[in-house]
């Protein structure tokens, strides 16, 4: 109601009443109804109630609930529905509808939850067509005859009765039960499914194929092994959540899941193959490189809608540039986050390593990312030049084990000698974490004096890199905030643009041994 600016619309609100209630306890269950009544568009009222299907102090995942409104048809014309989903979350967090707010370092909302009163204004605004059954539940078939939204929290001893009259007119189900069993060809109108947390459930039947209109399905943290052949009919299904499943198989043809948007797992084994026919494809966790047929590279070619975090794994199976090209990842405008994983190779490949100012190999260097993680390439001995990625925030190198030097060719590949303008490296990164790089003795300063380095670090950590033996802070470096530095055993220098940080916040040191003083600064490590 705080974006309330009538004159007209408050007189209202104060003839209402809800002020001069004695009861604090309904006042506050009347503001509370008034927040919802004001609420701008019958939608975004239909995405509040849905929140009844949960239990009271359910952490809710931003993703998941856009995606469950998404699914119920709630979110309106399908070019816009992350924009509307955006707007209609933050609408009810501006009505204090939600709580408890947790954001990542970009600051985009990851979980939320409800108030208990909150929650209990969502049962009632959603009683007419939702029901959260319970084990003691009384309620009889003829009264569950308007649900349309069921959420089964018991082991179903009485629920058959129940489940029989409403489940053609079901449109969600969250279950702990298997209900498959009597009932699979009932739910005809059926959009979500989900099954989280189901153990005693280890199969699906075959006529899962038959459910048409499904758009949601989660068996993550259940006991299925297999996805029935019959899944590759869900034509209309947008998001498929797949966690926590160790053995889990996929079938044939998965790619005939044509409107497949949203697409969880986190085994590396469970990639399907011929990804690269999802167009549609927002969410994609793993993509594992591979020599088979529909696992190459490649596959992500078509795959411009993804955005979020993506993790590539085996990149030293990519064999050349023009490979890599297929990839177009300097397409993928929404990715803001991306992890390469080396687990073999020599060094990193060619393609990675381009000159300044040719763009035409410019694609895996994305200059929209804002992190970005090297990890594991345990045979690779130099690195690609990152220090041009314009947006990138965030940097970790990680247990790449026999890089020996970090110098101008981290930084921008070539000299830069001629040129007039002055050249920013990692002009916005904020936070750089070097760790298990055994082999590293050099990081050098860069030799161009028309460069600035670090102009925006905030946090720089140091672990186990035992031959290190300077870190070359400059006076660029003027927004360190923090610095950690642990087991660099050889480490005798850090840069004397330390002493300009005005910003230095805290400086942690252990196992340094040969760190004998930190210039200007008046003191020497413990």
């Amino acid at each position: 109601m705080s974006k309330e600016r009538s004159r007209r619309t408050w007189l209202e609100i104060q003839k209402s009443g809800v002020w001069g209630s004695a009861d604090s306890v309904l006042k506050v269950e009347s503001l509370l109804k008034l927040s919802f009544d004001r609420l701008p568009s019958p939608s975004l009222k239909k995405c509040f109630a849905y929140c009844a299907m949960f239990p009271k102090d359910y952490c809710f995942e931003t993703e998941e609930l856009k995606q469950l409104w998404m699914a119920e048809g709630f979110l309106g014309s399908p070019m816009a529905m992350v924009d509307i989903g955006d707007k209609y979350l933050n609408e009810l967090l501006s009505n204090s509808l939600f709580q408890d707010v947790e954001k990542d370092k970009f600051g985009n909302i990851l979980t939320f939850k409800m108030h208990d009163s909150v929650h209990d204004l969502s049962l009632s605004v959603s009683k007419f067509d939702t029901l959260f059954f319970q084990e003691k539940s009384s309620l009889t078939s003829k009264e569950c005859s308007h649900i349309r939204h069921l959420n089964v929290g018991c082991d179903g001893e009485s629920l058959p009765e129940i489940l029989t009259a409403v489940a053609p007119k079901l449109y969600s189900l969250f279950s702990e039960i298997d209900v498959f069993k009597k009932l699979s060809k009932s739910f005809t109108r059926l959009r979500v499914l989900k099954f989280v947390g189901a153990a005693n459930i280890c199969e699906l039947p075959d006529s899962l194929g038959e459910l048409k209109h499904l758009r949601y399905l989660d068996i993550s943290w259940t006991s299925i092994e297999a996805l029935p052949k019959s899944t590759t009919k869900l034509y209309n299904l947008q998001t498929l959540r797949l966690l926590g499943l160790l053995t889990l198989t996929f079938p044939d043809e998965l790619e005939k899941l044509i409107s497949l948007k949203h697409l969880y797992f986190n085994r590396k084994e469970l990639q399907p193959v011929n990804i690269g026919n999802l167009t549609w494809l927002q969410t994609l966790p793993i993509f594992i490189v591979g020599s088979e047929r529909g696992c190459s590279i490649k596959e992500l070619g078509s795959l411009n809608e993804l955005c979020g975090e993506l993790e590539i794994h085996h990149l030293e199976g990519v064999r050349d540039k023009q490979e890599a090209s297929g990839a177009n990842l300097h397409r993928k405008e929404k990715l803001c986050k991306v992890i390469f994983d080396f687990e073999g190779g020599e060094s990193f490949p060619s393609w990675m390593l381009r000159p300044v100012g040719d763009s035409n190999t410019d694609l895996f260097l994305l200059n929209n990312l804002m992190e970005l993680n090297f990890f594991n390439g345990i045979n690779c001995e130099s690195l690609p030049p990152l220090g041009q990625l314009h947006n990138l925030q965030y940097l970790k190198l990680r247990n790449l084990t026999k890089v020996k030097r970090m110098g101008n060719e981290f930084y921008c590949n070539e000299s830069v000698g001629g040129m007039n303008k002055v050249i920013k490296v990692f002009p916005p990164l904020k936070k750089f974490t070097l760790s298990g790089m055994e082999s590293l003795e050099e990081w050098a300063a860069m030799v161009e004096t028309k460069m600035i380095m670090f102009p925006c670090l905030e946090r720089l950590k140091i672990w186990v890199c035992p031959l290190l033996k300077s870190v070359p802070l400059t006076g660029q470096c003027s927004s360190l905030e923090k610095l950690h530095i642990s087991s660099c055993e050889k480490l005798s220098k850090i840069g004397a643009g330390l002493s300009t940080s005005t910003c230095l916040k805290e400086f942690h040191l252990e196992d340094c041994p040969n760190l004998s003083l930190i210039p200007n600064l008046g003191f020497s490590p413990l």
